[in-house]
């Protein structure tokens, strides 16, 4: 009987040293996501589990990166970015990510920063964030570093930096150059330019997409894009014709990637083609003296 009782005792500690080796803790946070316009952050709660031995930052991190539960809201961070690490120094929590965190648009970034800024700062003794990439700085489109953000820092409304993002349908060529096909892109609209020009920058820049293909030689220079009574007349350097390789139906895809993506915009219902200013007749086969409409049977 006694053997038993000492049995019994012992199989009871082994499980209560279990019990307590493998504590975990319940912690409410408050997660900030975006809307599906993109213009503003809204917050999500949600109980995160923390394990014995992890930091709640970190694990609130991890959460925060799972995206929302809502189908109303968004994640900002990209999905393909992991978290290397939260890392806590008195009040100051470091967030280090992959590159992969990176976006184009600065208002992504700051709203990013923003996200990131208001759910850590929600957990108590925590008031100072800092984002870093890898264990470097992380720094915005024009390369200046975000640096240590405050509680103070905060930006509740980012309506009037979000406010200047518009949607672009670009069109490339497909895979096999047969046909054009279309890549919506978000863009940050400066106001000093026209969003004609803006379109003919990205379509200049190729495609992101491993599947498309660029229709315009990189090395062309845009002189300038003016749009008068329906008519938008494109001025283009000597390169857009002397770097293309040629081929009517290589040609073809070019001229209405340009077209195609221009009368996408506002206002825009044929294209004409200017080079150094001039009407040219004929692009190398093809000829480009008169204006362009739309062609929807070029589009996969």
């Amino acid at each position: 009987m006694k053997k038993f009782i000492c049995v019994l005792l012992m199989f009871i500690l082994i499980v209560s040293f279990c019990a307590c080796s493998n504590k975990t803790l319940q912690y409410t946070a408050k997660l900030y996501f975006v809307n599906l316009g993109g213009t503003e952050l809204v917050s999500e709660t949600r109980d995160v589990i923390i394990p014995d031995g992890e930091s709640i930052a970190k694990c609130v991190m991890i959460e925060l990166m799972k995206g929302p539960k809502n189908p109303e809201y968004k994640a900002i961070i990209p999905k393909d970015a992991t978290l290397n690490d939260v890392i806590l120094t008195g009040d100051l929590a470091i967030v280090d990510f992959s590159a992969d965190v990176y976006l184009e648009d600065d208002a992504d970034i700051l709203l990013l920063s923003t996200s990131v800024l208001r759910t850590i700062a929600e957990i108590e003794g925590i008031s100072r964030v800092l984002i870093t990439v890898d264990g470097g700085d992380f720094v915005n489109s024009q390369g200046n570093t975000i640096g240590i953000m405050n509680k103070a820092d905060i930006v509740y409304d980012t309506t009037p930096e979000v406010k200047q993002q518009q949607y672009l349908t670009l069109y490339f060529a497909n895979k096999d150059g047969s046909y054009l096909v279309d890549e919506s892109r978000r863009i940050t609209i400066n106001e000093k330019e026209s969003v004609e020009i803006q379109a003919l920058r990205e379509l200049i820049k190729g495609p992101k997409s491993k599947n498309s293909s660029r229709t315009i030689p990189q090395e062309t220079k845009i002189l300038s894009v003016e749009t008068k009574e329906g008519i938008c007349f494109v001025n283009l350097s000597q390169e857009f014709i002397s770097r293309h390789t040629g081929g009517t139906a290589s040609e073809q895809l070019t001229i209405y990637s340009i077209v195609n993506t221009l009368t996408e915009l506002e206002g825009v219902e044929k294209v004409q083609f200017l080079i150094e200013g001039q009407k040219s007749e004929s692009f190398i086969h093809m000829l480009i003296n008169e204006p362009f409409v739309r062609d929807e049977g070029i589009i996969e």
